[in-house]
């Protein structure tokens, strides 16, 4: 068990340090502009000045630790303006409809459990 654990910790370790270069240093996403940074000048708006910046970042070292958990944690961004393209809605039929949280856990377990009966009767087969 002991070399799943460890390749599995390698493979969090990482995704972590790619997604801290995707979000921390490429596209440099901060607490103040709650997303990626904006450029500070275009040629449409003026540059934003120190004391606005500052004043944008304010907030509670909670509120800060909460958004920098779930930005490192949340891939896809679901349901934010930076939501990435194609993330598949619950319902072809109603793009609205979003399950309750019984009924979407139920379903992943039984998918989860049908997907592990699948794969232990693969393996019950006499090798080739």
């Amino acid at each position: 068990m002991r070399p799943q654990c460890a390749s599995l910790l390698g493979g969090f370790s990482v995704a972590i340090i790619y997604r801290y270069l995707d979000i921390g240093l490429i596209y440099r996403w901060n607490f103040g502009d709650r997303g990626p940074a904006s450029p500070l000048s275009t040629p449409d708006t003026p540059a934003r000045s120190r004391a606005t910046t500052h004043t944008l970042s304010d907030g509670t070292v909670f509120e800060q630790l909460k958004y920098g958990w779930y930005t490192l944690w949340s891939f896809c961004h679901v349901n934010t303006p930076y939501e990435v393209k194609n993330v598949p809605r619950f319902s072809r039929y109603d793009p609205t409809y979003v399950p309750s949280g019984h009924r979407f856990v139920l379903k992943q377990i039984s998918t989860a459990a049908a997907c592990y009966v699948f794969l232990d009767l693969l393996g019950q087969e006499r090798p080739p």
